[in-house]
């Protein structure tokens, strides 16, 4: 599994872990020592020095999150990337809420219709909720729900339709009542534009002492009008009925070979939904841990494992890009220059 890591900006498809334990014993006494201790996060690492620590991390670290405990982390487990389940397994104290994406919302003959509910794994839920250590803390599994292959049609009826919403909701909500969620996440295009199906999903999970984050896309006006765009006025509409907007700041570069989220363009992503302070807590910001390796104009997902063997076999030289904040480096395979951008610990 591959995992995005959403954090309230004050910060998930699921990821490679890139941290470093280290050991030293002092008479009877053991300390872990986390990257920051060992001076792993620069600008520019080495390639060695990433295949040296990739695969280690500090005890003591596993279950801590950045900033103040009262902050959201939500990680979603994608489908193409399956160590991502054991990944939120051995940190889950990191997260607050976790989201397997299990669910598809289609629309068939005889109407709406769920998709995924094959794939909801009891076993790995017990182990995500085992409480942390001495603090007990449990993160929640909000499972992610998306509104799949949708005609404008259907969109419309949805919208016009208070019947449909409705009954549309109460479906979604029972299957997060019949498995004990914690919540859920709902994805789909057009997020700004469905307040009657979100008001109703708000107000059932509610009434559950559930919890609810809706995807919303960043603003691109490079990107024109055919773009999905979420607006400051739907930004104002729509926090009521949710804890969380789940912005995903990222994959920003569709023409390569570029940045996947430049640090410019996430800020202005922020600014634009909440010019001020208020309500901006409930804004996640989104982090790919994973990368994009460029080659002859096209560009495709690169997972740790993948990356590892890049770093290996080519000991690229890594370069970081001061505009973008953003890590970069440049190989050769058979004759084709490949442009790999992937997140760092800087």
């Amino acid at each position: 599994m591959a995992l995005v890591i959403f954090v309230i900006l004050t910060i998930a498809c699921l990821f490679q872990i890139v941290d470093a334990k280290e050991q030293i014993i002092i008479g009877s006494t053991k300390k872990s020592l986390s990257v920051s201790d060992r001076d792993l996060i620069t600008s520019r690492p080495s390639a060695q020095s990433i295949l040296d620590n990739h695969d280690s991390y500090s005890l003591e670290a596993a279950h801590i999150r950045v900033g103040t405990t009262k902050n959201m982390v939500l990680a979603y487990v994608t489908p193409w990337n399956n160590h991502g389940y054991d990944i939120v397994k051995k940190f889950r104290g990191k997260f607050t809420h976790i989201s397997p994406v299990w669910y598809f919302v289609k629309i068939g003959e005889d109407g709406f219709y769920l998709e995924g509910g094959h794939d909801v794994d009891q076993g790995w839920i017990d182990e995500i909720k085992a409480p942390v250590g001495e603090t007990g803390f449990i993160a929640k599994v909000v499972p992610r729900f998306q509104f799949s292959a949708w005609s404008q049609e259907v969109f419309t009826a949805v919208m016009q339709k208070n019947e449909i919403a409705e009954g549309l909701a109460i479906g979604i909500i029972n299957e997060v009542r019949k498995h004990n969620f914690d919540g859920l996440v709902l994805e789909t295009q057009l997020s700004g534009y469905l307040e009657n199906i979100i008001s109703i999903i708000s107000r059932g999970l509610r009434a559950n002492n559930k919890d609810f984050f809706l995807v919303i896309p960043p603003k691109r006006e490079d990107l024109g009008t055919q773009y999905d765009d979420f607006s400051t006025q739907n930004f104002q509409l729509l926090e009521t009925y949710v804890d969380g907007f789940s912005l995903m700041s990222y994959d920003y570069t569709f023409e390569g070979p570029g940045p996947s989220s430049p640090s410019g363009w996430m800020e202005d992503a922020v600014f634009n939904l909440a010019p001020t302070e208020v309500n901006r807590e409930k804004i996640l910001l989104g982090l790919n841990m994973y990368g994009m390796d460029w080659s002859q104009g096209y560009g495709k997902p690169l997972l740790g494992k993948d990356y590892l063997k890049i770093l290996k076999t080519h000991n690229p030289k890594i370069h970081w890009d001061d505009d973008d904040e953003e890590s970069y480096f440049k190989y050769t395979d058979n004759g084709v220059q490949h442009d790999v951008y992937y997140p760092t610990l800087k």
